[in-house]
Formats: C-alpha cells, structure tokens, sequence
C-alpha cells in the first residue's frame, strides 16, 4: 500500500492514513491543553485540590491542626504562643519573631531545622524564636508521633536537643527509637 492511499476508516469512511494521524494528535493536544486550562484557573482562583490530610490536634496545642496564622488584638499583629518551653532567644524587647513549623519526617524541615536554629542564636538579641509542629500524617506517618514525643522532650526543656535528634534519625522514626533517643540526651 503506497503512502498516501486512501483507505476505509471506520470514523470517516474514506480517509488517507496521515490525515488521520494529524487530526488525531491534534485533538489530543486540544483536549490536553483545555483541562490544563481548567485545572490551573481553579487552583489559582482559589480552589482546592485536597493533597493533605493534617493531624486532628487542636490548634490551642504546639501540635498544630493547621498552622496558626496572625491573631489580630486591639489593632496590633500577635503569633498565639502557647508556653514557654517553645520560644527562644529574646524575650524582650525583640524586633522579630520567628515561627518555625516541624514535620519531623519532612526532608526541607530537616535541611532548615538546624540554619534557622543557628539563624536566631545569632541574633538572639533581637529575635524571638517560637517552634510549633504541623506533622502531615498523610505523607509522613510517623510525624505525630514524633511530635508528641518531643512535647515530652519540650516539658523538660529539651526542645530544640531532642528536635535535632529527631531530625538526624528522620528516616527511622517509631516509637522504640523516641525513648532512646531520650535517654541519650538524659
């Protein structure tokens, strides 16, 4: 059968092979390009795909249902802190205050867990420095867990010790390795 010989096609009758095979590439690329189309106007316009599902925790907690966003009082901005053992560096007289939000499993947690720590001891004059965890179970199942042990951790004054530790074991996360982990920092 030569090239362009016109053949049976069962959509159009009689049709040539080529033709066939553009029309098909071309509707392809237009129904691609029409539900991309869609799909980025409904993120952009505020619409929500659904990808995570968050720790049921209440927020009134470190461990964070969702993460908490500024509380408006009296006309001033203020972040909802909820005790001591989760803030850091100034506590006074601060200019800045710096929230940071831990997943224990999360891998770009673990790379600025330790730059943003040694950001605010630098400048602990003038930045107060507040942890707070948001674990996503979904992806990270052993976040929460991880998160509650270092409450524990937090209640002794061991924070940002037992944080960094969790954080140099992310990839073996579970409940026999927390109390170790403890133990070792005493």
């Amino acid at each position: 059968m030569a090239k362009d010989e016109v053949t049976d096609n069962i959509f159009s009758g009689r049709t040539s092979p080529r033709l066939t095979f553009v029309v098909g590439i071309l509707l392809g690329v237009t129904l691609m390009t029409t539900v991309g189309i869609f799909f980025f106007t409904y993120v952009l316009s505020g619409g929500s795909v659904g990808t995570y599902e968050i720790s049921p925790l209440a927020p009134s907690r470190s461990i964070l249902e969702e993460p908490v966003g500024e509380v408006v009082l009296d006309g001033d901005t203020e972040i909802m802190i909820i005790d001591s053992n989760h803030v850091f560096g100034a506590t006074s007289d601060y200019k800045v205050t710096l929230v940071q939000y831990l997943d224990y499993e999360c891998l770009f947690c673990t790379k600025f867990f330790p730059e943003v720590q040694e950001f605010s001891a630098d400048n602990s004059a003038s930045i107060r420095y507040v942890i707070k965890h948001y674990p996503i179970t979904r992806i990270h199942p052993h976040a929460k867990e991880a998160a509650l042990a270092s409450e524990c951790a937090a209640e002794q004054g061991m924070l940002l010790e037992y944080s960094s530790s969790l954080y140099d074991h992310r990839t073996e996360l579970n409940a026999k390795l927390y109390p170790v982990l403890a133990e070792e920092l005493g």
